[in-house]
């Protein structure tokens, strides 16, 4: 055993924080987790059971540990109608969703442990506007002169959503006075969501909200109705935010994720994934691709017509965030710690610049093909440029191989159209697809969301691939507003843990006992051509809350 410091590893405790106080504090764990599934839905119950392990799931097949023991769980058959999906109504989901899962939280949680809820296989996904049924696909149809969804949504009258992003607001009676009129109910558009406005403002200045979890933020508030207002007094129902009291905290806000995909294998899949290797990835060969087009290429400083730099208003920003894929790109590249030989991003236009991976492209010759198994993959699929002869979009995520704890999103309107069986739209690509074709998580939207309101790559990024944040936090973190069109694939639970950060390659956890090794011989962490206290520091951020503190405990005796 080699010889310790103390003095060294007391130093680490206390830039850590003693007992866990660090900033990693506040992060979700498994008992802050319930899993939502309908007895009634066989492939439901498999995945709740397979998740949550057997003795949690009455009526299970038997045995099954659980891939994340200490997960709550709510069976709907016994307290909710049956609502058969994939598309429900906006009643169906607040007869089968919104009141009897509120009722069993305030009932079975009322201290408001929990911060997160997972829906399983064969759930509806989808919430049908209120008085324009199909609105949110419809492009056939000309009202006033404008295409339909669009006129619904500047209008400000778009109810439409999806079931996981209105679910994160479950304690709030949204459609409340909806009578079919602009802005007459907060189910109206989008509202401005609180944990992405907290943590996109920390990450402007470089302090602080970068691993502060969504256990930081107190629940006492959730259950307050609150009163939202137009971000934007020209068109009321197009955003809405909590701008006076009450106001719409991070802790009021339910993160909503989602075990799903074109079968349960798929869905087992993607659970065994997240866990491999406590979610290690290799540094030194990871590939990020972010792919745009018909960009500048430059980090531009106000929106443009870019389809990752755009807003709905340009002089009310309530959500933009800046040039979201050239942010990205400089940000890897800036934090040093991933390889920058793996980060491919290309501002051109399909079909010259546009990335592929090595598998099925019928008939279709791309020059920019990536054979290795790729980490993270953005794309804008072809939005920006109509529909490529051969569609091979369709065909994108399923293209490449995929490495360990792979992302997939992409600018795209239906990517999360076909749960349920309810098949694809214009020829979309779809995130379940591309968990078949091995990425771990996603991010896609069920019906048309407009590109202002897409993912933050660089929110997400900063947080679940260079922080500490489990998929859920960091996912929800990058979602600019709530109550719109957006589901979340994967394991809420699941971390990142990056090669260069472990020196124990039997243990791929970064703990204790990885900064006892870095004293001992100090590594260049962040590549910036030698160890020094930042590499130090970069290593004791990401260390869990307590646990140093617990192997510390270990060691000693």
């Amino acid at each position: 055993m080699a010889r310790v410091c103390w003095r060294s590893i007391f130093a680490g405790v206390l830039a850590l924080g003693w007992l866990g106080t660090s900033r990693a504090a506040g992060q979700l764990y498994p008992d802050q987790v319930l899993v939502v599934y309908d007895s009634r839905v066989a492939d439901s119950r498999a995945v709740a059971e397979y998740y949550a392990g057997s003795r949690a799931v009455p009526g299970g097949s038997g045995n099954l540990p659980g891939a994340r023991r200490g997960v709550r769980v709510v069976d709907l058959a016994p307290i909710a109608p049956a609502t058969p999906g994939p598309d429900i109504t906006y009643t169906q989901f607040i007869n089968g969703y919104r009141n009897p899962l509120r009722q069993w939280l305030n009932s079975n949680d009322p201290r408001g442990r929990i911060r997160c809820l997972v829906l399983t296989k064969g759930l509806a996904h989808r919430i049908d506007d209120t008085d324009f049924p199909n609105v949110g696909e419809n492009f056939g149809t000309v009202s006033g002169g404008q295409i339909a969804v669009v006129a619904e949504v500047f209008g400000g009258d778009a109810t439409y959503a999806s079931v996981d992003s209105e679910l994160t607001l479950l304690q709030q009676n949204l459609s409340n006075g909806e009578a079919g009129a602009p802005g007459d109910s907060f189910a109206d558009g989008a509202i401005v969501n609180p944990f992405f406005q907290q943590v996109q403002g920390a990450s402007t200045t470089g302090a602080g909200g970068v691993n502060q979890g969504i256990a930081s933020w107190s629940t006492a508030t959730r259950r307050n109705a609150t009163t939202f207002n137009p971000t934007i007094s020209t068109s009321p129902g197009l955003y809405w935010s909590s701008a006076s009291a009450p106001t719409l905290s991070p802790g009021d806000v339910y993160l909503v994720c989602r075990l799903d995909g074109q079968t349960l294998a798929d869905v087992i899949a993607i659970i065994d994934r997240a866990r491999a290797d406590d979610g290690r990835v290799n540094t030194s060969s990871a590939i990020f691709i972010l792919d745009e087009s018909r960009s500048n290429g430059v980090a531009d400083t106000a929106p443009n017509g870019e389809l990752d730099n755009t807003d709905l208003n340009t002089t009310v920003r309530p959500i933009w965030r800046g040039d979201d894929y050239e942010l990205t790109r400089n940000l890897i590249q800036t934090d040093g710690r991933f390889d920058p030989t793996g980060i491919r991003y290309d501002a051109g236009a399909y079909p010259s610049n546009y990335y592929f991976g090595p598998r099925e492209v019928p008939g279709i010759t791309l020059p920019l093909t990536v054979t290795d198994p790729i980490t993270y993959l953005a794309s804008e699929c072809g939005s920006s440029d109509g529909t490529p002869t051969g569609n091979p979009k369709f065909l994108l995520p399923q293209s490449f191989f995929w490495g360990p704890m792979g992302y997939y999103g992409s600018i795209e309107s239906f990517n999360a159209r076909d749960f349920g069986g309810k098949g694809t739209l214009f020829g979309q690509s779809q995130i379940s697809l591309a968990a078949q074709g091995g990425a771990t998580f996603a991010i896609g939207h069920v019906w048309e969301p407009f590109a202002a309101t897409i993912p933050d790559n660089n929110n997400f990024v900063r947080r679940f691939y260079l922080g500490t944040m489990s998929f859920a936090e960091a996912a929800w973190s990058s979602i600019p507003v709530l109550s719109w069109q957006h589901v979340v694939l994967g394991d809420p639970l699941a971390r990142v843990t990056r090669s260069i950060e472990s020196a124990d390659e039997d243990d791929p956890r970064v703990n204790i006992n990885d900064l006892y090794e870095w004293e001992r011989q100090p590594v260049d962490i962040n590549r910036a051509g030698g160890a020094n206290n930042t590499d130090r520091r970069l290593l004791e951020s990401t260390i869990r809350p307590g646990q140093g503190v617990l192997d510390m405990i270990g060691r000693q005796r």
